[in-house]
């Protein structure tokens, strides 16, 4: 008949359908592994996208520093310029030839110089210190109020095109610190912000009042910085709450809000440099504490980022190690699966001589009768598991079990010579003692009784079935050994000799000779 037309490719009794069959026996557990791998890969692949987005964070909040100082310093710089101007060249306050020097020095100190195009254009550190911005900037510095107006202009502009950049590059995340990033980019906006009212502040107490357009630009940027130093404490609430604590009702800060409300009324007064001067180091002791704020922030940052990473490098090191072990164990589970179905995976096969053995306990049918079904089952486990343990000693094979009923052959599926007739001989006198001593777990003043059969001939052997394929044994040795199994007695031994040559040439290891049983 036609294999294809028999369905031979399902069936394990052909070479076609073995390999089919094993083919999904392999496939079956791999499906869960390679579920296993994509998963941790995905895993991984997360860990490490994590990881170098907040390796990202921390290189951006470094590199703000540097450049961040920069942005305090030209703050700095511009607020004792302007002092300086407003109060006709006074030199009470500070020498601006060494905040000049401190200013490069921070200059000197960024690593990394951002290209901003505007107006002025700035290609490089070197291009705006030496040859456009600050030198041009600095010579034009004099207390004629024409040329004021533009060196404060470009200060601010050169503030605000950094910190446009610097926090630009602080871009917000999903990592745990995009609410503290927010609020360090609003609080540098803040503390530029307060820089430029407090030029316009120390215009008004020097000279007396404010023109209406610089008093537009002070309320302004007045109330710009207020709002942005609420938002900051919006978003990093423990950073509010410690700035009220030590800032917010002191009476360097009531000073401020006094002399602010005097700048807000604009009303003529006689000028000042004492009045400047103190207003002057009030705001400068303010900001330098916002400034402190600053840095707990990115000290936050800093930790947050750190524990993170740490964090993201142990999952790393986790999935990875996952990964490793199971593309290791994997070809390991597959080479077990291809063995373990390959020995059951027995082709029909023809034995001139194997020894089949049958046993069965004696009056089963009554036992079962007078017990419950969990009690049979607990009785037929316990004495399975005997026989189970000690045919391990022994060159057989299990065939089955069914009912009560077990079943073990030797000499096959591999084939030993003539060492089967010994093999099955000493274990059913094996099993024969150990059954003797084996209580009925349920019924213990009873001793069980086993019969046994023996029989030695040819058979044929094969896998039987697609659902669930068998390896069953037939021919006459098989019928043969059943009904002597059947027809014999309980717990009988023979007194007959047993065939000693065949156990003295081929017992297992110190195995005694069977004179007699």
């Amino acid at each position: 008949m036609d294999c294809e037309k028999s369905g031979c490719h399902l069936n394990p009794s052909y070479k076609k359908g073995r390999r089919l069959q094993l083919l999904q026996m392999l496939v079956l557990p791999f499906l869960p592994i390679l579920a296993l791998i994509l998963q941790t890969t995905l895993q991984l692949r997360s860990s490490l996208r994590y990881k170098d987005e907040i390796i990202d964070i921390e290189a951006q909040v470094t590199g703000a520093t540097s450049l961040g100082k920069v942005v305090t310093m030209l703050q700095l710089e511009r607020t004792e310029v302007a002092f300086f101007v407003f109060t006709n060249g006074s030199t009470l306050r500070s020498n601006l030839t060494q905040r000049f020097a401190i200013t490069d020095t921070a200059l000197d100190e960024v690593t990394t110089w951002p290209r901003i195009h505007s107006r002025h254009i700035v290609q490089s550190k070197d291009a705006f210190r030496n040859n456009f911005s600050i030198v041009f900037c600095r010579e034009k510095i004099s207390s004629e109020e024409s040329s004021m107006d533009e060196v404060l202009a470009w200060y601010t502009w050169v503030n605000a095109a950094l910190l446009r950049h610097l926090t630009s590059q602080i871009k917000e995340s999903e990592v745990g610190v995009w609410k503290q990033l927010i609020g360090l980019k609003n609080l540098l906006r803040s503390i530029e912000n307060l820089g430029i009212s407090t030029v316009y502040g120390i215009d008004y107490f020097a000279r007396g009042r404010l023109s209406r357009s610089d008093y537009t630009a002070f309320v302004k940027h007045d109330a710009v910085a207020l709002d942005l130093l609420n938002a900051t404490f919006s978003y990093v609430p423990q950073l509010g709450r410690l700035y009220r604590r030590q800032l917010q009702n002191t009476s360097e800060r009531r000073h401020i809000d006094r002399l602010r409300g005097e700048i807000v009324i604009n009303e003529r007064r006689p000028s000042s440099v004492n009045d400047s001067i103190h207003y002057y180091d009030l705001m400068a002791s303010y900001i330098d504490e916002l400034r402190v704020l600053q840095h707990k922030i990115r000290t936050e940052i800093r930790e947050v980022v750190n524990d993170d990473l740490q964090d993201a490098s142990r999952k790393e090191a986790v999935g990875f190690a996952i990964l490793v072990a199971v593309l290791v164990i994997s070809p390991v589970i597959i080479v077990l699966v291809k063995n373990a179905v390959a020995t059951i995976q027995v082709p029909a096969e023809f034995y001139e001589a194997v020894t089949i053995y049958f046993s069965d306990i004696v009056g089963f049918t009554e036992i079962a009768a007078v017990s419950t079904p969990l009690e049979v089952v607990r009785f037929l486990n316990s004495i399975y598991k005997l026989f189970d343990a000690r045919i391990e000693c022994y060159d057989v094979y299990k065939v089955e079990t069914i009912g009560d009923s077990y079943m073990v052959a030797s000499g096959l599926p591999v084939k030993n010579g003539d060492r089967h007739v010994c093999e099955i001989a000493t274990m059913a006198l094996d099993l024969l003692a150990g059954s003797m001593l084996f209580p009925i777990p349920h019924r213990p003043a009873e001793r069980l009784q086993i019969r046994s059969g023996i029989h030695t001939g040819p058979v044929v052997a094969g896998i039987v079935g697609t659902k669930m394929p068998r390896y069953c044994l037939f021919g006459d040795t098989v019928n043969t050994a059943s009904r002597m199994e059947s027809t014999g007695k309980g717990n009988y031994r023979t007194r007959e000799r047993l065939p000693m040559i065949a156990c003295v040439s081929y017992g297992k290891g110190n195995r005694k000779q069977l004179s007699h049983a």
